[in-house]
Formats: structure tokens, C-alpha cells, sequence
């Protein structure tokens, strides 16, 4: 008899107020935290120990609260546009091969159709044929 597997359980996504709050109770850095996660976690302690260690004056703390969550938001943004740039690359990489190794313009006309597709999404309808 088999048994059954058991399902993987989702991963828990932290918002950065929870993050923020971990931090500023003195938690623990959570196991199961992003790479993005954990540098938020880590910024956010080691504001709040900073601050508590030197008195850091509030107007100082906000300053640099926002710093950090103005830097969260570059990372994510660039983390986004990575993403964005290698699945382009995967989804454009038949076409890109098949147009350097096309012999004729159809061959490239066909390869460049594909490149198209993988871009936009959409397939291209070439009227003159059927279908």
C-alpha cells in the first residue's frame, strides 16, 4: 500500500511590517525567510539595535527607515527586471539560434516570426496563407 505524500506546504511570505516587527522585538531571524526577506529583516535589526545601543534621536530613525525601504523597493524592482530578462532570453533563444543558422529568407522570415511570438506572446498570422 502506497502512502500518500504529503502535500508541501506553501511558503509563508512576510509583509515588511511583520519583518519590521520581528526585528524590532529582538526575534530571531526566521528559518524560512527569501534572500530579499532576510536582508529586510537584517536591515530593520540592526537599525533597531543601533538605535537602542546609541539613543539614535527619533528624527534619525525615521531617516533611515525610510532609507531602507526606499532601498527594499530598488531591490525588488531589480530582482523583478532580472527575472524579466532571463525568461525573455529562454523564451527568445530558439528563434535567435534558428535565425543565425537560417540559409534563406524564408528560413530567416519564419525564425524572426518565432522571435515575435516568444516576445509578444501572441502567435503571428501570416495572411497570405491558410488557416
Amino acid at each position: 500500500m502506497k502512502k500518500n505524500a504529503a502535500a508541501p506546504e506553501e511558503k509563508r511570505v512576510y509583509t515588511g511590517d511583520e519583518l519590521e516587527d520581528l526585528a524590532y522585538n529582538g526575534a530571531a531571524l526566521p528559518e524560512d525567510l527569501s534572500v530579499g526577506e532576510t536582508l529586510v529583516f537584517l536591515m530593520f535589526r540592526s537599525l533597531y539595535e543601533y538605535a537602542r545601543q546609541t539613543q539614535m534621536p527619533q528624527e534619525q530613525g525615521r531617516r533611515e527607515k525610510a532609507r531602507i525601504l526606499d532601498q527594499c523597493k530598488r531591490y525588488v524592482l531589480d530582482d523583478l527586471y532580472v527575472k524579466y530578462v532571463a525568461e525573455l532570453n529562454q523564451r527568445t533563444e530558439l528563434g535567435r539560434r534558428e535565425y543565425r543558422k537560417a540559409q534563406s529568407d524564408e528560413e530567416r522570415l519564419r525564425a524572426a516570426e518565432k522571435l515575435i511570438e516568444a516576445i509578444d506572446g501572441i502567435p503571428v498570422r501570416r495572411p497570405y496563407e491558410d488557416g
